[in-house]
């Protein structure tokens, strides 16, 4: 910019054009401002929108029982209440 001004006080160009470039120049600060800001949102939200799956470290805990370990449990009728079973979601700061 300082070099764009120093050519418009030579007369090697106009105000008008140092000041449409000064405009464009702002605009494409302000549109990569945004672009980079919708890309950081989308990082951070990427959790969200496709689970834990993508991270190298999620891991399922929930297993199929082998023939083995699998018992028929006794005067089952009714009802299976589940104890002490949580589940969260990450926090945005948390790593991956």
């Amino acid at each position: 910019m300082v070099w764009m001004l120093w050519k418009a006080m030579h007369g090697l160009i106009t105000l008008g054009d140092l000041a449409l470039i000064y405009a464009a120049f702002n605009q494409g600060q302000r549109l990569m401002a945004t672009l980079l800001e919708s890309v950081g949102q989308l990082y951070a939200n990427s959790p969200v929108f496709w689970g834990t799956s993508l991270s190298p470290r999620a891991r399922t805990r929930v297993r199929e029982p082998s023939a083995d370990e699998a018992k028929t449990l006794p005067g089952l009728y009714e009802e299976i209440n589940f104890k002490q079973i949580s589940f969260r979601y990450r926090k945005a700061t948390e790593a991956l």
